[in-house]
């Protein structure tokens, strides 16, 4: 449990404490504006640096300060390449099975097939063609 004593000297500091919670569960909701999210988390690191910290024995400040770098690799990475395995697996997580059944069965389809026989684009195109044909992963 993180300690209690520090947010008594300052009022302020637990108002900030607080601030981050609310966007560490905003962040979990839906249609959760994660950009917007990440730039008030990185307001509070830059005003009140004492509730981050990057030493892995302050473990509250420092979950803290990785929960912010994980979200700005979310936010920035790229939008996964249509008909890939990553599209495919969003898809998938974004389908309740319990309502949308036959939608989750439908994105558990194989996808059409790419030049080398594997199910959509392979990852594999950059090996030899010995080794490309043996991914049995990707099926």
């Amino acid at each position: 449990m993180e300690n209690g004593r520090l947010y008594d000297k300052s009022p302020s500091l637990l108002v900030a404490r607080i601030t981050f919670e609310y966007y560490y569960q905003y962040v979990l909701e839906e249609n959760a504006d994660l950009k917007r999210a990440l730039k008030f988390m990185e307001t509070l690191q830059r005003e009140f640096p004492e509730l981050f910290s990057k030493e892995p024995e302050n473990f509250f400040a420092h979950y803290r300060t990785l929960f912010v770098q994980d979200l700005r690799l979310t936010v920035e990475s790229p939008e996964p390449v249509k008909g890939s395995t990553e599209d495919k697996l969003f898809g998938i997580s974004k389908v309740d099975r319990y309502y949308e059944e036959e939608r989750y069965q439908e994105l558990k389809k194989k996808p059409s097939q790419g030049s080398c026989g594997h199910p959509g684009t392979c990852p594999a195109q950059h090996l030899p063609e010995t080794n490309h044909r043996r991914h049995s992963w990707i099926e």
